[in-house]
């Protein structure tokens, strides 16, 4: 199914690659959509996980015990607040990374499919077994295919 994309946004990184994100009707409309939870300190400092990942965790209760696990204070010293599909795919532009866990990566992997993303699907209950709970994310650029989205958003080991 082709679709009809209102507006191309595009950027050249640090090493000349060019990323391209379609806004169009799917997007627009999913944007606003609610992924999870992430917490911060600062601006500099985030709560991340594996790979230096931005945390998104699926709900308020989860990041605070994810708080506690990384940074080793309480919750009350960061700020907890929602974060929006378009706010991670603004990241995902510049090329941040975020680490999913399973209850927020449910919620992202729809909209991702649906704007127009590559993403893998996630196999939870497996990477418990090896001692992982997040689905680590981050961009790399690939060779664009004619109307395909030329991002490609893969798992981290």
């Amino acid at each position: 199914m082709r679709r009809n994309y209102a507006e191309v946004s595009t950027r050249v990184d640090d090493n000349g690659c060019r990323c391209i994100i379609r806004h169009g009707v799917v997007m627009q409309n999913s944007y606003s959509k609610v992924i999870g939870y992430w917490a911060y300190r600062s601006r500099a400092e985030v709560v991340c996980a594996e790979h230096d990942a931005c945390l998104i965790a699926g709900s308020e209760e989860a990041m605070r015990e994810y708080v506690r696990e990384f940074t080793g204070q309480t919750a009350d010293k960061h700020t907890i607040r929602k974060t929006r599909f378009g706010e991670i795919l603004d990241g995902i532009r510049i090329g941040a990374a975020y680490a999913f866990d399973e209850e927020a990566y449910s919620r992202f992997l729809p909209l991702a499919r649906g704007a127009g993303l590559q993403a893998e699907d996630a196999d939870f209950e497996k990477a418990r077994t090896h001692g992982q709970r997040f689905f680590t994310f981050r961009y790399i650029q690939i060779k664009p295919v004619a109307g395909d989205f030329p991002t490609r958003i893969t798992h981290e080991d």
